[in-house]
């Protein structure tokens, strides 16, 4: 299983550009949200970044650190009535998750080469900024 996840996930190396949305942006998506896949005892990270284009609609890619992947377009996005929805035509992927009240947290599936899985996102903390210095 581990195999076929990974080869899977793999064929993110060779994409390199952003998705759009039909939708228009919903706020409050926007950002940066973080899971695992888990398949028995293999793990993959995946980062989801998701923001608006220069048009307000939702845009996002996709990074796969533990593959080194990273940027993978999203071709199709939608978060409506706090259900987000996305794919990958690059790696025939999709995803559909419900946002919780807060928008802190998305629970959902993880669809790829006929395998689902789940894939509960969280929204991942705001990188410091290299202005900032650290708390004492």
């Amino acid at each position: 299983m581990r195999s076929l996840l990974f080869a899977c996930v793999a064929t993110m190396f060779t994409v390199s550009a952003f998705g759009q949305s039909a939708q228009k942006s919903t706020s409050g998506i926007e950002g940066d949200w973080q899971g695992t896949l888990r398949a028995g005892k293999n793990e993959l990270h995946l980062i989801v970044h998701i923001m608006k284009d220069t048009h307000g609609f939702l845009a996002a890619t996709l990074d796969s650190p533990d593959e080194g992947a990273m940027g993978i377009p999203i071709t199709d996005i939608s978060f409506e009535n706090s259900k987000l929805t996305f794919s990958s035509d690059n790696i025939s992927a999709n995803y559909e998750g419900q946002a919780n009240s807060d928008l802190s947290s998305i629970s959902g599936s993880w669809a790829q080469a006929g395998n689902t899985l789940t894939l509960n996102l969280k929204r991942a903390a705001p990188a410091a900024k290299a202005d900032q210095k650290p708390d004492k």
